[in-house]
This record gives structure tokens, sequence and C-alpha cells, in this order.
């Protein structure tokens, strides 16, 4: 560590290695300390926090790590984003060729003498897997499919269930569970 004047050009590339980094070898960025860089080009710490506190390179170090994960997440969001999209593709063209299968075995079922409802409600339910992947991969919401307590419950049955709950209730009172 000389007391020889340093040139402009060797304090703009130890100022670029602080703020910046640099890669190693391995192609890690690095972010040296001043007494890193000090080592690394043969100077004395304290110039090089000298320099730091001149310019204000921390600042400087800070703001270029706040752009550069910006950068990576964006990087990040693209890629993966990418892949999403082919994800999406692969399963609408599964969905496409379990669809066209079937109509092949519709076809084939419409062709036997008898009617096989457990074929034709196993390719009914493939059907419906399918398109039901294929507009999840489209971006399309799913059917939304609605409960309701008590749609299409005739009257008759709520009352029947009504009695049963009383007597149940009777018998339990009385300490005799045997409904007779």
């Amino acid at each position: 560590m000389s007391n020889t004047k340093i040139s402009e050009s060797i304090k703009i590339l130890v100022r670029s290695e602080f703020v910046e980094g640099y890669l190693d070898e391995n192609e890690v960025r690095q972010f040296p300390s001043y007494g890193q860089l000090a080592k690394r080009h043969e100077l004395h710490q304290n110039t090089i926090g000298s320099w730091a506190r001149k310019d204000k390179w921390q600042q400087l170090r800070d703001e270029f790590q706040q752009k550069l994960n910006e950068q990576t997440k964006k990087v990040k969001v693209a890629s993966f984003a990418e892949v999403s999209k082919r994800l999406d593709e692969r399963c609408l063209a599964a969905a496409n060729g379990m669809i066209a299968t079937v109509g092949r075995g519709l076809q084939e079922l419409q062709k036997e003498k008898t009617l096989n409802t457990a074929k034709l409600r196993d390719l009914a339910n493939a059907l419906l897997s399918a398109q039901k992947a294929g507009k999840l991969a489209l971006g399309e919401a799913q059917e939304i499919q609605k409960v309701t307590a008590d749609a299409g419950i005739p009257d008759s049955f709520i009352q029947l269930c009504g009695i049963l709950e009383r007597v149940g209730g009777r018998k339990a009172e009385d300490g005799n569970h045997v409904i007779n």
C-alpha cells in the first residue's frame, strides 16, 4: 500500500465493485467490504472508506441491489408465466384428446345392441372431467355448483323427518331407546 497518487480509473473500478459487486469464478455476484476491496486492489481500507462516505456508496449500493432484485423478480415472473403457459397448453391438448376418446367410446357404445349404462356413465364422467380441465387451462372459472338445502325435497318427506325426530326425542326422555 503505497502513498503514490491513486489514478481516477482505480477509484472508478473500486466504486463500481463496491456498488454493483462483481461476478466471482462461479458467476455469483459478490458485494465486497472495504477490507476485501483494499486487499483486492492493494489500497488502504481507510482510503476506500473515505471515498465511500464522501460519495455515498452505501446508498448507491442499496439502490443498485433494489433494482437488481426487481429485475430478478421480473425475470422469474416471466419464466413462471412461460412454464404456466406451456402447462396450460399441454392440459388443453390432453383435455381435447380425452374428449376425442369419449367421442369414439360413444360411437362404439351406439353400435352395441343393448344399452350399457355403466359405460355410458363412465364416458359422461370422463367428458365432464375433460371439460373442467380444458376450461381451467383456458383460465375460465369452473362451473359453480350451488346446493340448496330444501330444493326438490317433497314436503311429505320433510314432515316425516319431523315426526321421526319427535318420536326419537320422546323415547330418549323416557330412557327407552327401543322404538316399538
